[in-house]
């Protein structure tokens, strides 16, 4: 490979087209401003616009980044004219010092990398959806959507619907007659009524829209295909007869009229219609397969909960950094295909410049994304949930909740675990099983690919400008396929996998990028493919499905499902046989706000429970829990009148603390309060000389108030101060009213609030102005 002292013209013939090469010979004169720092030469070249210029030799060979938007085959001609003035004028380049000094090559990495860190925790401008969008908006929503759709009908087309579903309307106003309908399709015994009486071709059409959902791809052959799996469609030759047909019933709504893709069922349908007929998929109220009950395991959430609240506490007390990324390759900067991604070190050690800039068909290994945790963290939490990989799923899934907040080192948002743990355990359970459905910073695929050595995730770098996020949403949105399905199908009612899998394999035939955009190169933009392989599976060899689709829904089944407590599985050995679904229906279709495993005894974490023998230990001033034995709630409680001195998986240590209380009465909370939640969380009174603190306190509680970093701002009259938070942002600053005339506001608002007085008409007088 050629050093700048060895380049010669052959050197730069090899990632030069002949027309850039020639072309670049007429821009030598053109270098201005040329520099060389070790191995890397920089310039500037003006052509229509002024374009940077940076060239490295070394020995991997030639990389080359400009700011023009040339990229039609080897490097562009202001590239070529820098090597070229190179080699005609190399006393011409001036010293500089190397830019870029932290570069190494760690025994791993057999090319130059740059170590990164991972980026800053933030808090987040929005609040999570679970607390900005709680049921009873979603609900509403629902409807408006519902109504904003029915605007789109003629008045005799709504009419028409009314007829259809024999009811009576009255009205000539469209609104009017749309609230009608609204009224009616709401109603679940009509809605099973109406499906319960379409024909069995009808039915099949209908529940094919169901499966698939509003996918803005979707066409009629989509359509077509599922519903054929359930059987023949025979009455009409077109796909669109049936589906006008179900419009005409107010089942479906006609999405081509919002040139929004295919014609799709609402939500407010979803909700009332009931499960998948058992004529599609069997179901059994008992098991089919006769195994020994250790092969049974039944959904259990509590343990999941407990442990969630474990990490989060344990978390909160011991600062955490998040695993540092994958160390950036030197060259990265000169091939954007690379920026951003994780790759394979070996593989990318064996490609060329030219390879990375003029090989069409070029495709990298994606690896499983590593745990968002470092090693020691693991092995010091992993005790706590028991299992790496179930670890990193609810570390994911926490931050979505918003508990934790995105960045290193891991940091809690206080108000948002404050609300989370104010939330009984069914409520809490609800939060964290609608955040999976969302969520993207975390994958199945991942453990699939540790699990399934010949299986490879692999993109194409023709799709250079794809970054990692369309990934992790193409398969969150796979996941949606899945839980669709899923959610389809009968509630406590027992179901064989092998019944299940032709339905969803009909369902999701493919594992790459093309699911939702189409090839443009020949090749999706990422794709699945064997081991020392670079095609993608086949949608039509079986084997190739078991592999990747059958490895990813199993585990959703055995991992986050399961951890959950939203499905039993029956086992042979290790591999799930039977299933049985526990209210992923009402959650995943928004039927209900929160679900209950009906036959899950109580356990001891619940409110109410007797606490077991030795979990709870209180002495003088400390309280000591076993964190799995109590429920979130008092984890809650402990931390409003303590500080959480010691955190290990088995032993919690709080102390109790003055700022803590104080914190809690701040709040709004009473002693009378405290007391109460004590004895309902704990199930025993609590142990007089801890009330007998909390009193002593109480009694103290604002009887002298300190401020520090304040601003009084007194006005003529109450009836001026009313005015003053009317026109400005005055109650957004305000920290007391001590009296009609007089608040205190923080120091750092005066200036914004004399801007706002000022502008309104005001002249405010400030005294000892600094």
């Amino acid at each position: 490979m050629p050093t700048l002292e060895t380049l010669t013209h052959a050197d730069i013939e090899q990632v030069l087209t002949a027309k850039s090469l020639r072309r670049a010979k007429g821009y030598v004169t053109a270098v201005h401003h040329p520099q060389r720092a070790g191995s890397t030469l920089t310039a500037q070249i003006r052509g229509s616009w002024l374009y940077d210029i940076e060239v490295q030799v070394n020995e991997r060979g030639i990389h080359a980044i400009c700011t023009c938007p040339y990229d039609w085959g080897g490097y562009c001609k202001h590239i070529g004219a820098v090597l070229l003035k190179w080699l005609q004028a190399p006393t011409v380049f001036a010293e500089v010092e190397p830019a870029v000094s932290s570069a190494s090559r760690p025994a791993d990495f057999p090319f130059p990398v740059i170590p990164v860190d991972p980026a800053p925790a933030y808090q987040p401008k929005e609040l999570p959806a679970w607390l900005t969008n709680p049921f009873e908006v979603r609900h509403q929503a629902s409807l408006k959507n519902l109504g904003r759709w029915l605007e789109f009908l003629k008045m005799q087309e709504l009419r028409g619907i009314a007829a259809k579903r024999g009811w009576t309307v009255k009205g000539n106003k469209k609104a009017a007659l749309a609230q009608q309908l609204i009224d009616q399709m709401t109603d679940a015994a009509d809605t099973a009524r109406v499906l319960q009486n379409l024909d069995v071709e009808h039915r099949r059409v209908f529940w094919a829209l169901v499966l698939l959902g509003r996918d803005r791809i979707l066409q009629d052959k989509d359509i077509k295909r599922v519903a054929q799996h359930f059987g023949s469609l025979t009455k009409y030759k077109q796909i669109t007869t049936y589906l006008n047909h179900l419009v005409e019933m107010g089942l479906v709504m006609p999405a081509q009229r919002q040139q929004q893709g295919i014609d799709f069922v609402p939500g407010v349908v979803l909700r009332h219609c009931p499960s998948l007929p058992a004529e599609f998929v069997p179901a059994s109220s008992q098991l089919t397969t006769d195994r020994p009950a250790a092969d049974l395991r039944l959904a259990d959430p509590a343990p999941f909960l407990q442990q969630a609240s474990q990490l989060i506490l344990m978390l909160e007390m011991e600062q955490t950094p998040l695993r540092r990324p994958m160390p950036r390759p030197e060259m990265e900067k000169f091939y954007h295909a690379l920026q951003a991604w994780d790759y394979d070190p070996p593989e990318l050690s064996g490609l060329t410049p030219r390879n990375l800039t003029s090989k069409p068909d070029l495709t990298l290994t994606v690896p499983p994304q590593s745990p968002a945790l470092p090693d020691d963290a693991l092995q010091r939490l992993t005790p706590i949930v028991g299992s790496a990989a179930k670890l990193d799923f609810m570390f994911n899934l926490l931050v979505t909740v918003g508990i934790f907040q995105p960045g290193s080192p891991v940091t809690v948002w206080p108000e948002i675990k404050a609300d989370f743990f104010k939330l009984d355990e069914p409520r809490q359970r609800a939060v964290l099983i609608r955040s999976y459905f969302e969520l993207t910073t975390w994958s199945e695929l991942g453990e699939v690919l540790r699990r399934q050595p010949e299986l490879r995730l692999r993109r194409s770098l023709r799709y250079a400008h794809m970054p990692p996020a369309q990934l992790q949403v193409d398969l969150a949105n796979f996941r949606q396929i899945v839980l669709r399905a899923l959610a389809c199908l009968p509630d406590g009612q027992w179901l064989r996998l092998d019944d299940l899998q032709p339905l969803l394999r009909t369902l999701w035939p493919r594992f790459d990028q093309s699911r939702w955009v189409s090839w443009v190169y020949g090749v999706p933009g990422w794709f699945l493919t064997r081991h020392k392989n670079n095609t993608p599976l086949s949608p039509d060899h079986a084997a190739d499905w078991l592999l990747a689709q059958w490895n990813f829904i199993q585990y959703m089944l055995t991992g986050p499902l399961s951890w959950l407590g939203l499905v039993d599985i029956l086992y042979d050995d290790d591999d799930p046989v039977e299933i049985r679904l526990h209210g992923l229906t009402d959650l995943f279709f928004d039927r209900q706000a929160v679900v209950d495993v009906p036959y899950l005894a109580q356990t001891p974490s619940q409110a109410g429970a007797a606490i077991p023998i030795g979990a709870l230990h209180i002495e003088e001033q400390t309280v000591t829990v076993n964190p799995a034995a109590v429920s979130a709630q008092a984890h809650n409680l402990l931390d409003k009148i303590a500080r959480l001195d010691e955190a290990q998986p088995h032993r919690f240590i709080y102390t109790l603390d003055p700022l803590a209380v104080h914190t809690a009465f701040e709040s709004g909370h009473t002693l009378t309060e405290l007391m109460t939640d004590w004895e309902r969380l704990f199930s025993q009174p609590m142990p007089a000389h801890i009330r007998q603190q909390l009193e002593i306190w109480w009694q103290g509680y604002g009887q002298v108030r300190i401020y520090s970093g304040v601003t009084i701002i007194e006005v003529a009259d109450e009836y001026a101060l009313a005015e003053m938070k009317a026109v400005t942002s005055l109650a957004e600053h305000l920290i007391a009213q001590i009296s009609p005339r007089l608040v205190l506001i923080p120091k750092t608002a005066v200036a914004p609030l004399v801007t706002e007085l000022e502008q309104a008409g005001y002249t405010p007088k400030q005294t000892d102005k600094v």
